[in-house]
Formats: C-alpha cells, structure tokens, sequence
C-alpha cells in the first residue's frame, strides 16, 4: 500500500462564538463560498488529506481557507493561506527479482 505524507492545516479560533468550521480549497487563486469544502466541526487542526475524504490526492499550488460557522448558520470571512501541496504517489517499481550471479 502506497504512503501519503500527512500534511496539518490549524488555525486560531475564532474569538466570537462558533458552533463549528468549514474547510475549504481551490486549486484557483480565490475561494468561494461553497465550492469545494467540508464542514469539520469545532476542531482547530486537520490532518490533510486524512480527515477531509474528498480532499483531491494532486500536486499543485493550492488555496487552503478555513470560516466560522455560527449557532444560526450565519459564516464568517473565509480565512486563506496558499499552499504547495503535493498528495500524489509515485508508480511503483516492476519486474523485481532474483537472480543467481
């Protein structure tokens, strides 16, 4: 089985009162709201691309961006950094054996 090496998104929480977060990424230069995201809860940190099932396993220069959700749906700003991010996994060697010299 091929290993992907983990990469940790976290952020300060926000200081107004939030039920929960909402992840979001683009491989464009900005984010929007509701493109390509996942609502994470109220943790501060996530394990990319472990903890976001549909995060895509792609080498590229990404916009990462995590908002704030409160008790009545109302979202923040979205809150961007620009990452290199690089999931995907090379092709396995062939033809492996063993010889007598």
């Amino acid at each position: 089985m091929a290993k992907i090496l983990p990469k940790v998104a976290r952020w300060q929480p926000s200081e107004t009162p939030a039920v929960s977060y909402r992840f979001y990424w683009a491989t464009c230069k900005a984010i929007r709201h509701n493109l390509c995201c996942e609502d994470v809860g109220t943790v501060t940190k996530i394990i990319l691309p472990h903890d976001i099932p549909t995060f895509p396993l792609i080498a590229a220069k990404m916009v990462l961006g995590v908002s704030a959700i409160s008790h009545s749906g109302a979202e923040s700003e979205i809150t961007t950094v620009i990452a290199d991010i690089d999931f995907t996994i090379p092709e396995a060697p062939k033809n492996l054996r063993v010889e007598d010299e």
